[in-house]
């Protein structure tokens, strides 16, 4: 099954193919009632496949190039994330002021980690 699968001309050739300009296909004008019309659209020749393979296989090259010094930004994010610091360091509020009794804050903390009577968790959770 494999050999007839390797065997078997890709997407990209076949396309080609119906492009290409291929002298053994220029049929004559008075023939053409009695033959099919050929299959390629004579668009390209060898010449001009060869430069398009060459032109995207250098783009790829170049774009493959780059990756290792891509930084990757988020703009988008940018001003929503201002003045927000790391939860570790220095610059960061030990006890903020949420406007919310310490009391009722430590209620719902541990209510948001009770598991209920007669739940059943997962073994592995």
């Amino acid at each position: 099954m494999y050999e007839k699968i390797r065997a078997r001309r890709s997407v990209p050739q076949l396309y080609e193919d119906k492009l290409i300009v291929r002298a053994t296909q220029i049929i004559p004008s008075f023939t053409l009632m009695l033959v099919p019309k050929p299959q390629a659209e004579e668009v390209l020749d060898h010449t001009d496949i060869a430069n398009i393979r060459s032109a995207y296989k250098s783009t790829l090259d170049d774009g493959l190039s780059k990756v290792g010094s891509h930084v990757p930004s988020a703009s988008m994010l940018e001003d929503q994330w201002t003045g927000m610091v790391w939860p570790a360091s220095k610059q960061a509020i030990r006890n903020p002021d949420t406007g919310i009794e310490r009391q009722i804050l430590i209620k719902v903390g541990k209510a948001s980690v009770n598991v209920p009577e007669g739940f059943v968790s997962h073994l592995k959770v």
